[in-house]
This record gives structure tokens, sequence and C-alpha cells, in this order.
């Protein structure tokens, strides 16, 4: 990849301190208090005047919302993709894999609500083996959906909220503790990135929310969304920062609110798609963090995510996660709906420019 110059590590207090102001600060821009009472404390009426920021301009969408399905789940929480390009939805009790298509295959059933999910890509020495984060602990399941393991607690305080699959280990985020565990294929324990009692480990994760994301790239390294930081940061394998990228803003280049991106994925040739929650935007950025273009804009998910003023409960629960196939089609489950979309690039079809007019450079300084 194209990579900025190495960038040390903020500490710890750096980045609470970012967070808070940045708090602070989408408080105070993009919330008003309707109710006319004065005094401490949030109203229950504060509303995000988000609307202004719903439309995105038509010239910088490179793709088509080709089909919707619906997840057949209540409540779904995460998408994956597997061999096959098979498509995975993790929700209530259970996890349903569908063709590229959306046609159901199978349902692999789960004895308590899922959190978090990723599939062993092909060529993996555990192709097709399903990775689900249940409570505290990770179980794994064949393709066939047959139970293989359970795996140790991660701690009473752990918070799984995303998975990756790399060639030697699985990397765990954890929202309630703001760390990444480090695990073997056979679930043990190798190492922390985000262990404040360890003084070598000097990578900090402000995560107010749970929504906490790890994928790993081609390049080798893990990219982890520091979601308070408003950035993606790039991390060796053992834990050491070696870039970042990404800025706050409510201009399409930027990430809205105080602690987005939300989810990432990253596509095969290392460029990355996002999504951020709220006012969920997916986007496209280059594999240096460059913005490119837009998947979706809000007025495409859920009705929460369209509404122009929203309470703050609704827009703190509307989201989307995202993945990839291998045909570089994006997938997004609409969290609000349960709702599937499959997106495909318009150049695919029609041979356009994959990167359209207008777009401009994310900032790949820290916030």
């Amino acid at each position: 990849m194209t990579s900025h110059a190495a960038v040390k590590p903020a500490g710890r207090g750096a980045i609470l301190v970012i967070a808070a102001a940045l708090l602070v600060a989408a408080g105070a821009v993009w919330m008003v208090d309707r109710s006319g009472k004065k005094g401490h404390g949030l109203p229950d009426d504060f509303v995000y005047q988000i609307g202004e920021y719903k439309q995105i301009d038509p010239a910088l969408i490179a793709f088509r919302d080709t089909h919707v399905f619906p997840s057949t789940f209540q409540k779904a929480v995460a998408v994956a993709v597997g061999p096959k390009d098979e498509i995975h939805i993790a929700g209530d009790r259970g996890v349903r894999v569908f063709d590229r298509d959306g046609v159901k295959l199978r349902t692999i059933d789960l004895e308590a609500p899922p959190a978090c999910l990723a599939v062993a890509p092909p060529g993996h020495d555990r192709d097709g083996n399903v990775f689900v984060g249940i409570g505290d602990h990770v179980e794994v399941y064949s393709a066939d959906g047959k139970r293989v393991a359970v795996w140790p607690s991660l701690g009473n305080r752990a918070v799984l909220t995303s998975i990756a699959v790399a060639e030697q280990d699985v990397f765990v985020a954890d929202a309630g503790q703001s760390r990444i565990h480090r695990l073997n294929l056979s679930g043990e324990l190798v190492g922390t990135i985000g262990d404040h009692n360890d003084k070598n480990n000097k990578a900090a994760f402000a995560v107010p929310s749970p929504f906490f994301d790890v994928a790993v790239h081609p390049d080798g390294w893990l990219r982890v969304v520091n979601p308070g930081a408003v950035r993606v940061e790039a991390y060796s394998l053992d834990g050491n920062l070696e870039l970042f990228w990404g800025k706050s803003g409510a201009e399409i280049d930027g990430f809205f609110g105080c602690c987005n991106p939300a989810n990432l994925a990253v596509f095969p040739d290392g460029r990355f798609v996002t999504a951020e929650k709220g006012l969920i935007r997916v986007k496209v950025y280059s594999a240096d963090g460059r913005f490119e273009s837009v998947v979706a804009g809000p007025e495409t998910f859920g009705t929460n995510a369209a509404s122009a003023n929203q309470s703050l409960s609704d827009h703190e629960l509307s989201a989307a996660d995202v993945a990839v196939d291998s045909a570089g089609r994006v997938i997004v489950l609409d969290r609000t709906t349960a709702q599937v979309h499959v997106f495909e690039p318009k150049q695919a079809a029609a041979g356009e420019d994959p990167t359209p007019p207008g777009a401009t450079s994310a900032s790949s300084s820290p916030p």
C-alpha cells in the first residue's frame, strides 16, 4: 500500500482528551434543545439536526443497489462473506447463510444471541469455519453448522464486537475492555493490543459505544477502528501502531459525529469500505485513506437513519455492518431493518471511471 510515514501512537490520556473534546463538539454543533428549558443535563427532546447532510451528490455515488433481501431475523447484528461468496448473517440465536444472490442455503443454530462473526477464507487452515462472538467468548462452527469449539472467556467485562481471521491468529475486538485480543487457532490468548497494564503496549482505544471493528489487510497489518479518535489505525500483528488516517467532519470525506466509523471491511485490492452509525453513510477509501466514492447514503437505509430530526437513542442505534466479496461487491446489513443490500460498482457494467468527479482526499493527520 502507499503508506504515510509511521507515526508515534498517542498515549491513553491524549486519546481520552480527544474523545472528550469531540463529544463536546458534537453536542454543541449537531444538537439543539427545543424544550426551552434551562439547566444541566440532556433534555428528552434533544435532537440531531442532520437533514442537510442526508443528501449525497449523485456524482459521488459509484455503486448501485442491485438487490435487497431479508435476513429473516428480528434482530440482525453482523455480516460476513465466506467461501464461494456465501453471505453469512448473524442475529437472534443463529447464523443464516445465503448464496451470492440472497437465496437461503442453511442455518447454524446458536444457544445464545451472537454479537459478531467472521468466516475463514478459502485456502485457510480452517477454510469455511464460522467464528461467532457470543457473550464473553468465541465459538467455532464448521461450514455445515456443527459446533467444533468453545473458546475460553475473554473476561467478565468483555463486550465482543468484531472478529478477524489471520493466517495463524484470530483477532477479537472487545469494546467492553477497549482492546484487541490475539488468539491462536486453538483459542489460546497469545497477546493483547490496548492492554493498559502492559507498559510496553502503547495502543489506546477510545470506545464509548459497542462499535469497535478489526480487519486483516492484504499488506499483513491489522486495521482497527479507533472510534473516539475518529480514525482507522494500522497495527502490526504484534501490536505496533504503524500508521493511521481519518478525520472528523460532516462533509462527505470525513466521519460524522463523535465516534465513527462504526464498521469497515477490506476490498481484495486493499481499499476500504466504511459505514458510519447514526447518519449511515457507506463510503470507499483508498488503501492509504483517501476518500474515493460513496456506496450509499442514509436515504437507502432504515427509517431511523433517514429521519432529519431523530432522538439521541435512535441516532446511536442506527447502524450498518459491511462486508466485501471476491467480485468487489459491497454487502451491507441494515441493522435497523434487518435487510441485506448488495451493491455492485457501476463501472463493472458500464466501464466508468471508478473515481467519481469531485472526490476529495481524507486527512491522514491526527484528529
